[in-house]
């Protein structure tokens, strides 16, 4: 996050306070060397003095104010020819933490701080052991596919293509064969909303019987659409009165004008204000704050299950149920977005119903449904569909893909099997990275999997990429995976080779700061 950017006010009932403190950072107290020798022994010693903490302590954001802002750039990695290729061939460059000179910068200020939390990036070369990814061919399957380069990669983000990994045959042969019936029809994409099965099946999708039951299931040409579908049907309830939502600070609902206002990152609205009026956010977590931003114009919460941003932690039960309390006693829409999140990953359709069996007024899926595809799909009540009939879209490619994926996902009897094998994978992850003293956490919730440690996020991304895995960063300090549920044996044995690759490396090559 860019502490330097400002807020922009989304509308005149949003005070400052509200927003107080989402561009904050952990802030860590400044470390000393304790020597200064250039004996030889006491080189070889100097990793087993350096200080570790055993744990970072967790802090709010909303309780800490940055002053001062400082870019800290990940090492520069550059290929050394002058070193055998067979041996450690990347190094870094002189990585700048600071823009000032070292003589120019005050020991008391953040700049300061921050470079003597890493100063290895400066002081030392950095370096990771030559990894040689082969040239890739043939078609993407598992978790294997093309990188930009044109060398194998293994994406641990798979799962949000499809559920069933990167090998979407089923889904081609059945788009191909709509594509024969609608191709060279410009006007089927502005038809009126044909019937689907998609409610139906969804319903199938349970592992047990489940309080979330959606009469409606509308496809849209991405998520985004299809959260501004149900907001803008929220809106519309008693003339327009309600019109306000109540979200989440640090969700992320998508890229566009609404999405980006109804998300609760601020850089997501840097350059784009003003916002659209009507939002308000609260901590997720916190139910007396969602109590306190309920008034006479509000309509409906936004949640997701899973906080992306925060090492991918699943919400609690007590607060989904305090969440669905709140919704009933001032008669509120409750929408979740699991858009990011891989469907039927957990046993259940949505991963809310796997964390508290409650009844949802509304939900948005993607992830695994398209084989890949922009698309998104929008499941409402009974009493929801009532008012959203007229925010219907038409869709007739992607809602042949997910009713591709979601047949298939009932002939594999993935209902019975999914929450065993996606318990197994993070069980094998986790005990492959627990051993590492820089792992602090691991988060699984259905195939999505957060690693917390205490290493800089873009930092071990970078060092997963150099090894030929995709992850993304889920915070400061922690990466994520979106796995596949149908995920072979010989897959799951090549990303944990990797993943060894990546945390032996970091471990050995990257300092934990102190």
């Amino acid at each position: 996050m860019d502490p330097n950017k400002e807020d922009i006010p989304e509308d005149d009932d949003l005070s400052e306070e509200q927003w107080d403190g989402e561009d904050d950072e952990e802030e860590y107290e400044e470390g000393e060397d304790e020597d200064g020798e250039d004996d030889d022994d006491q080189e070889e010693d100097d990793d087993d003095d350096q200080d570790v903490d055993d744990e970072l302590e967790d802090v709010e954001v909303e309780d800490v104010e940055v002053e001062d802002a400082v870019d800290q750039e990940a090492p520069v990695l550059q290929r050394d020819a002058s070193i055998n290729q067979d041996e450690i061939v990347y190094e870094s460059t002189s990585a700048t933490l600071v823009d000032s000179e070292p003589s120019d910068i005050d020991e008391d200020s953040d700049a300061a701080i921050t470079e003597s939390v890493s100063p290895s990036y400066q002081d030392e070369p950095f370096a990771l052991p030559v990894f040689k990814r082969a040239e890739f061919g043939g078609d993407p399957a598992g978790l294997l596919r093309s990188g930009a380069d044109g060398l194998e990669l293994i994406d641990a983000l798979a799962g949000r293509v499809s559920i069933f990994g990167l090998d979407t045959k089923t889904i081609r042969s059945a788009i191909k064969k709509r594509l024969d019936k609608d191709l060279g029809d410009a006007l089927n994409r502005f038809a009126a909303d044909e019937p689907n099965d998609i409610a139906n099946l969804i319903s199938q999708c349970n592992a047990s019987s489940s309080n979330a039951i959606f009469d409606s299931a509308a496809v849209y040409p991405s998520s985004e659409l299809a959260l501004e579908a149900i907001l803008a049907a929220s809106r519309m309830r008693d003339q327009g009165a309600r019109y306000r939502t109540i979200a989440m600070v640090g969700s992320d609902h998508g890229r566009t004008g609404m999405c980006r206002t109804a998300s609760g990152i601020s850089e997501l609205r840097s350059g784009f204000g003003p916002m659209m009026a009507g939002f308000d956010h609260v901590p997720v977590g916190d139910l007396n704050a969602v109590e306190s931003a309920i008034n006479e114009q509000t309509g409906c919460i936004l949640i997701s299950p899973i906080r992306l941003l925060d090492a991918a932690r699943p919400v609690t039960q007590d607060y989904l149920e305090g969440v669905r309390m709140l919704c009933d006693e001032h008669g509120l829409l409750l929408i979740v977005d699991e858009s990011q999140l891989v469907f039927g990953s957990t046993g259940e359709a949505l991963v809310s119903s796997s964390i508290a069996d409650i009844n949802i007024d509304a939900a948005i899926l993607s992830a695994g449904l398209l084989g890949g595809l922009d698309g998104g799909l929008l499941l409402t009540s009974a009493e929801t569909t009532r008012f959203t009939s007229q925010q219907r879209s038409c869709c007739p490619i992607e809602t042949t893909a997910i009713e591709a994926t979601l047949y298939e996902y009932l002939d594999r009897e993935l209902v019975s099997s999914a929450a065993n094998r996606a318990h197994e994978m993070a069980v094998s992850i986790a005990q492959r990275v627990a051993g590492y003293e820089f792992v602090r956490d691991v988060i699984p919730m259905g195939t999505s999997l957060g690693i917390e440690t205490d290493l800089d996020s873009e930092v071990l991304a970078a060092h997963c990429m150099h090894f030929g895995v995709y992850v993304e960063t889920a915070g400061e300090t922690a990466i994520r995976m979106s796995l596949p549920i149908t995920l072979e044996p010989d897959d799951l044995n090549t990303l944990l080779d990797r993943l060894s690759n990546v945390f032996e490396a970091s471990e050995k090559y990257q300092p934990i700061p102190t």
